[in-house]
C-alpha cells in the first residue's frame, strides 16, 4: 500500500515531544522560516552526499571539489557568493532537488503525524490509539545515507508504545531507488517470512513546500540495540575485520569528512555468523537481483545476527 501526505500547509503533530539528531541525540528545533538549529547552537546537516548529487559530482565539469569541506555548509542561511566552492555545491544541490536537513525533518514529522492517527497506527504500527487521543511522538535522526535519512520514531499512548524507522529519501533519484528497493524487500519478506530483514511496513510520499517532486518515505521495523556494520580494509584477497560501529569520528572543522571509526570488533564466532547471514540472504535474494554493501550501511548487528536494513 502507498499513501500521500500533503505538508504544504504546515502539517505538524501537536503532540511532537522532541526532535533530536546525531549520536548524542542532541535536541534541535525548526523556526517559522524553516531554519534549524540544535541545542549546541549548530546547524544540523546531512553528512553523506545524496544519490543525485553524488551522480552529478562524478560527471561535473564545474568547481565541485571536496564534499567534506562544504557538505556541512549547504544549509547556511548566510554565506559569501565569493566562495566558489560552496556556491557551486549549493547550486548543484538545488538543481538535483536535494532536501535540506530541515526539509527532511518536516517530511519525517508530517509522516509521523499521519501514523499517529488511530486507523494508521493500528494498520502500520500495530498500536491501539483511542479516538481523539494524541500520542506523544519523538523523532531522532540517527543515520544518513546516500539514499535516505533514517529517523527513529517512537509513539506513546495510553495503550502502550511503538517504534519504527522512517526513511526519508534525500532527493528525487534517491526516492525512486528507495521505492524500488522497498518493494523488493517486501517481496522477499513475503516469500521468506524468517528473513533477517527489517521489514517495510509502508511506502508513502510527502509533499513539501518549494519542492516540485513528492518526497518518498517508508516505515520499516526498528531494530532495537543494533549497530551498523563496517568492514575494515583487509589484505589482498581477504576480507577485513568487521566492526559494530559506535560512531564515525570526523575531522575537526570538516564534519562531513570521516576520519576514523569508534566501535567494537566482532570476534571470530560473530564474524562467522555475519558471513553466514550475508551469504544466506544473497542466495535467497538472488532471484530479485539483490546486492548489498556493508560499508554503505546495508547491514546492522543486533548482538545475535546480521540484519539487512537496505538493499540496492
Amino acid at each position: 500500500m502507498s499513501s500521500s501526505i500533503d505538508a504544504r500547509n504546515g502539517l505538524y503533530p501537536s503532540s511532537l515531544a522532541a526532535f533530536r539528531h546525531g549520536p548524542e541525540a542532541t535536541p534541535f528545533s525548526i523556526n517559522s522560516s524553516g531554519g534549524v538549529i540544535d541545542a549546541a547552537g549548530r546547524i544540523p546537516f546531512h553528512g553523506i552526499i545524496s544519490r543525485a548529487l553524488l551522480d552529478h559530482a562524478r560527471g561535473a565539469t564545474d568547481a565541485l571539489s571536496d564534499w567534506g569541506a562544504f557538505g556541512h555548509r549547504l544549509d547556511e542561511i548566510v554565506y559569501s557568493e565569493d566562495e566558489p566552492g560552496i556556491t557551486a555545491w549549493r547550486r548543484a544541490a538545488r538543481g538535483c532537488g536535494v532536501l535540506s536537513f530541515a526539509q527532511s525533518a518536516v517530511a519525517a514529522c508530517a509522516y509521523a503525524g499521519r501514523l499517529a492517527r488511530p486507523a494508521d497506527a493500528a494498520r502500520v504500527l500495530d498500536l491501539a490509539i483511542a479516538s481523539g487521543e494524541e500520542p506523544a511522538i519523538a523523532l531522532w535522526n540517527v543515520k544518513e545515507g546516500h539514499t535516505s535519512s533514517v529517523w527513529h520514531a517512537r509513539f506513546e499512548c495510553a495503550a502502550g508504545a511503538a517504534e519504527c524507522a522512517i526513511n526519508v529519501a534525500r532527493d528525487p533519484v534517491a526516492g525512486r531507488e528507495l521505492r524500488r528497493t522497498s518493494r523488493i524487500m517486501r517481496r522477499i519478506a513475503q516469500s521468506w517470512p524468517e528473513a533477517n530483514l527489517a521489514r517495510v511496513r509502508e511506502i508513502a510520499s510527502v509533499r513539501l513546500p518549494d519542492l516540485a517532486d513528492p518526497v518518498v518515505v517508508t516505515s520499516n521495523d526498528w531494530i532495537a540495540g543494533a549497530r551498523e556494520l563496517h568492514r575494515l580494509p583487509g589484505n589482498p584477497g581477504t576480507n577485513g575485520l568487521l566492526v559494530a560501529v559506535e560512531r564515525f569520528i570526523t575531522e575537526p572543522g570538516m564534519p562531513a569528512h570521516i576520519r576514523r571509526i569508534a566501535g567494537n570488533r566482532l570476534d571470530p564466532a560473530e564474524t562467522a555468523r555475519v558471513e553466514h547471514d550475508l551469504t544466506e540472504f544473497l542466495a535467497r535474494g538472488a532471484e530479485f537481483g539483490v546486492e548489498l554493501d556493508i560499508n554503505d550501511g546495508d547491514l546492522v548487528w543486533d548482538g545475535l545476527r546480521a540484519i539487512i536494513v537496505a538493499i540496492r
